[in-house]
């Protein structure tokens, strides 16, 4: 929003419900900096302020898909799709995979951290070698940039 010149300016000037997304967008970037300085040095805040941040943001986030969801309903794209018709990539669909995987494994050591389930940090990380080398081989996208491939 800051580096675009010409981004906050337009939506100053519509007003109304851009004016809310300056706001959602200002306090997601916020406390998204100052997330990942107190991930840099864990000693500048208490537990219970790093909590505070962590809620601020996802109430942020939360705010800004609502006022996102008011804007697109408001402003419809030219383009209609027809029902049914999906356009995603095949490397979006694998991260989105990906992402399911994290939370399962995310809410997995809830119990771990309970001394419920016994764990393996090396088989953790051997898991999330195996889910990225499969979504290289299949999308042929490696951090590297993208490998052609032939069907």
């Amino acid at each position: 929003m800051i580096l675009s010149k010409d981004k906050l300016r337009v939506w100053s000037e519509y007003g109304g419900i851009f004016r809310h997304l300056i706001t959602g967008s200002t306090v997601a970037y916020v406390s998204s900096i100052l997330i990942s300085i107190l991930l840099w040095n864990q000693s500048l805040l208490s537990v219970q302020m790093t909590a505070i941040i962590v809620l601020i943001y996802g109430a942020a986030i939360a705010y800004l898909s609502v006022v996102l969801r008011k804007i697109y309903s408001a402003y419809p794209r030219e383009k209609e799709r027809k029902d049914g018709e999906v356009e995603l990539p095949i490397d979006r669909a694998m991260i989105l995979f990906t992402s399911v995987f994290m939370i399962i494994l995310g809410v997995l050591l809830i119990p771990v951290n309970l001394g419920l389930l016994p764990f393996s940090g090396s088989a953790q990380l051997g898991l999330l070698m195996m889910i990225f080398a499969i979504q290289m081989i299949a999308s042929g996208s490696t951090p590297i940039g993208v490998f052609p491939r032939s069907l």
